[in-house]
């Protein structure tokens, strides 16, 4: 009774998930084999603990998925970055191996202004409400987040002291994103230089 239980919870979250492995494969642009391959890690994922929200796909792939799945989402934004423009390719590759994803629940404060700006957010599903607590300004979308980034990026040369954020940044639905912590981000670029 408890194997069959167990089976059908796997299979209501397969109704939920594979749909997301459906579109990260279409999103990425790999081969429907990948699609069994990540449906497999996801189901072996499940069957060692049915309650497993399994919600970040992604931190489930094996490194090499990962690192093949980062470059087409992330290359091209990492060159549009103030100060990160002119970086050679292997600079932004050790970026993107920092890149770490994560998932906020709707409602959840990402970035509060008045705090510094550690960290840098890649929106990959979802949407975010940046608004001043003085109650002007503000808007939605992740482009306000990405201005935010891009403004972090440009000004922190020296990671003592990080820009204050001018806004706070709310997960306006369930969010699914990369973030690149300060620190991650100084190594990633200093890295080739010491190598």
């Amino acid at each position: 009774m408890q194997a069959i239980s167990k089976t059908s919870k796997i299979l209501q979250r397969k109704s939920v998930i594979f749909p997301q492995i459906e579109f990260i494969v279409s999103e990425y642009g790999l081969r429907r084999e990948i699609r069994d391959e990540i449906w497999e890690l996801v189901r072996e994922a499940l069957e060692e603990d049915e309650d497993n929200p399994a919600e970040n796909i992604f931190s489930l792939l094996p490194l090499e998925l990962q690192k093949h799945m980062k470059r087409p989402l992330f290359l091209a934004t990492l060159r549009k970055v103030p100060g990160l423009e002119n970086k050679d390719r292997r600079v932004l590759d050790a970026i993107m191996r920092h890149l770490k994803p994560v998932n906020y629940a709707d409602g959840s404060y990402i970035i509060r202004e008045g705090e510094p700006l550690d960290r840098m957010l890649f929106i990959t599903q979802g949407s975010v409400l940046t608004y001043k607590t003085s109650g002007i300004g503000g808007g939605s979308g992740s482009s306000s987040i990405i201005r935010l980034a891009k403004r972090w990026a440009a000004t922190s040369t020296s990671f003592a002291d990080l820009p204050i954020s001018t806004k706070t940044v709310k997960s306006h639905a369930k969010l699914e994103a990369f973030v690149l912590v300060a620190d991650d981000l100084r190594l990633a670029v200093t890295w080739p230089m010491i190598c």
